[in-house]
């Protein structure tokens, strides 16, 4: 058994060498790099830091995943993490104590500092699922915001969170109009993403994001609202969307929709701990 660390990259020279140290700090086994087209020198960096490069033509986040877990072997701990981020933590220990729970997948909470346009800066905490075990016939799902999540629920692998382990994500600490670009290639693959089926909270939280960022407070609104009912079964989603929803439409002065979020949250009673997250 092997803890492999899946990063994909573009451009991600600034990052990049922050991001395998802290890997390596963290007891990974081996680090695999996908880069997608760099013009700087992130390859270069990749390789001195001791990182296994390998190159492909940019298509989505899940076909770059897809990539490299097609590569990895099966029973090997693939640690899922973004060029832009930094892990703390022993992830060795944190799989071994996993393991004898039979946890076969680990949600880590990932921390970073929260810049969108209409929101304090501030930090936010998000749990997402990053340690998993691989196997045969697992892949990514979704264009943007990729996950493997749906894969792990239908094979009943057991889910745990981690005690130690956290990433650091540094991603939305850059300049407004970097930020705009970027939210707008993502929100160009969610849009693909609803349209061909794949209709989450999650993609509607993240579109919603995308919009926000734009200044678009109607479709921003809508797809807060539509996060919140499809995320019936996940009382944190419901909680960002809210206090997100919430305080724009605060902002903005609208009524009806702060009076539709106060609503939500009284419906589907959330606890203050939950709003904070």
């Amino acid at each position: 058994m092997k803890i492999v660390a899946n990063i994909i990259m573009k451009d991600e020279s600034r990052h990049i060498g922050d991001c395998i140290r802290s890997l390596r700090e963290s007891n990974v086994d081996e680090i695999w790099c996908l880069d997608t087209g760099s013009k700087d020198d992130s390859r270069e960096i990749a390789i001195t830091e001791g990182a296994k490069l390998y190159q492909s033509k940019w298509q989505d986040f899940s076909t770059a995943r897809n990539f490299l877990l097609r590569l990895m072997e099966r029973g090997d701990w693939v640690v899922q993490i973004d060029a832009d981020e930094r892990c703390r933590g022993d992830l060795k220990k944190e799989i071994d104590k996993a393991m004898t729970k039979y946890i076969g997948s680990i949600v880590v909470q990932v921390i970073g500092p929260l810049t969108e346009q209409g929101l304090q800066r501030g930090f936010i905490k998000s749990p997402i699922n990053r340690l998993y075990r691989a196997f045969r016939g697992l892949a990514y799902t979704n264009l943007a915001h990729e996950e493997v999540i749906s894969g792990l629920e239908k094979a009943n692998i057991r889910f745990g969170d981690a005690e130690e382990v956290f990433f650091i994500h540094h991603g939305y600490d850059i300049p407004f109009e970097d930020m705009v670009a970027k939210m707008q290639r993502n929100k160009v693959l969610l849009l693909q993403d609803i349209k061909e089926g794949r209709d989450t909270a999650s993609q509607r939280y993240h579109l919603a994001q995308c919009y926000q960022t734009e200044g678009n407070y109607a479709e921003c609104i809508d797809n807060y609202k539509a996060a919140i009912l499809l995320g019936l079964k996940n009382p944190l989603m419901i909680a960002r969307c809210f206090k997100h929803g919430y305080k724009w439409a605060i902002q903005n002065k609208e009524i009806k929709d702060s009076q539709w979020f106060l609503d939500a949250a009284t419906l589907y009673e959330l606890k203050e701990d939950w709003v904070k997250q």
